[in-house]
């Protein structure tokens, strides 16, 4: 749309329309979410800043611990508060059915973190974990 000067307000894509006309489309193939990257093993490439109420979306998980206290809001928090302290980089913790590994640190504050799901019996995943 332009306005009364000749200023473009507003763009309308392709896949607005489409969107409108037949709903969200989802591609069951797509292996990426915003802020994070599945990789071939099943295991998830997350920023630190990933949402903790996303985290439950995506790995199907009813409540985080920590999260209803408002002790943290991101996958990074989670981390923390589940070392109790600012980890170094490769430092993993366990909880439920998952391992969290803190694959990069900017500062003190988490930048990246592999998340994987443990597998039963895998005991090379648990002995990997710190706590």
């Amino acid at each position: 749309m332009v306005d009364e000067y000749g200023g473009i307000e507003g763009l309308l894509t392709l896949n607005d329309m489409l969107s409108d006309a037949v709903g969200e489309v989802d591609d069951p193939h797509a292996t990426n979410v915003k802020g994070g990257v599945q990789r071939e093993d099943g295991s998830w490439h997350l920023e630190g800043g990933f949402p903790g109420h996303e985290l439950r979306e995506l790995f199907d998980i009813e409540t985080l611990p920590g999260v209803e206290e408002g002790r943290y809001e991101t996958i990074g928090g989670c981390v923390m508060d589940r070392l109790g302290h600012i980890p170094e980089t490769a430092e993993a913790c366990l909880w439920n059915r998952f391992r969290f590994e803190v694959v990069d640190m900017d500062g003190m504050r988490i930048d990246k973190v592999l998340v994987a799901e443990v597998i039963p019996g895998n005991d090379s995943a648990l002995d990997a974990a710190t706590t």
